[in-house]
């Protein structure tokens, strides 16, 4: 025993430690499951598991990290460019995001200034550091922010892309 590491770790809202740990994409439906890639899922994973450990500037920055490859897609389904390439900063997307009339889009891109201005921003600075309780709201954000831009995504094409998904049942 006395060579045996042990931690422990407090539940997270409504979240188990196992489930941060184990199956943190059951925070998302399926529906949105299917229109995520994985490189999503891992950073929502890794998210989890710092949430969980409780080291929350370490799960913020990965839930962003989430929310910026969704949307990097998001502005692909919504202003069609002509080159897929990703843009410069949030700012750059929501600017782009801002020239749509359509409501849906207006609403996501206050979602997104918010989460830009008051988080992903911050979060770049080694000075600043996330509470526990920051941390789970902004991973409560960054969820909402995913889950309403996955709905305008067309299903994640894993043959095309060539990934493998490894899902935890």
């Amino acid at each position: 025993m006395s060579v045996l590491e042990v931690y422990h770790t407090t539940q997270k809202g409504a979240y188990t430690t196992k489930d941060l740990i184990e199956q943190a994409e059951k925070v998302l439906p399926e529906s949105v499951l299917t229109k995520v890639d994985d490189k999503v899922l891992e950073d929502i994973r890794c998210s989890a598991k710092c949430l969980a450990f409780d080291n929350p500037t370490a799960s913020g920055f990965h839930i962003l990290r989430a929310t910026e490859t969704v949307l990097h897609r998001y502005y692909l389904a919504v202003c069609n460019p002509k080159s897929a390439e990703s843009l410069t900063s949030w700012g750059a997307y929501i600017a782009e995001l801002h020239k749509s009339t359509e409501p849906d889009v207006k609403r996501m891109v206050s979602v997104l200034q918010q989460m830009k201005d008051l988080d992903r921003n911050l979060i770049t600075h080694p000075e600043v550091f996330l509470s526990q309780d920051d941390a789970f709201v902004l991973f409560e954000a960054a969820k909402y922010a995913i889950m309403q831009m996955a709905n305008r995504l067309p299903e994640w094409d894993t043959k095309k892309s060539g990934e493998k998904r490894a899902r935890t049942p």
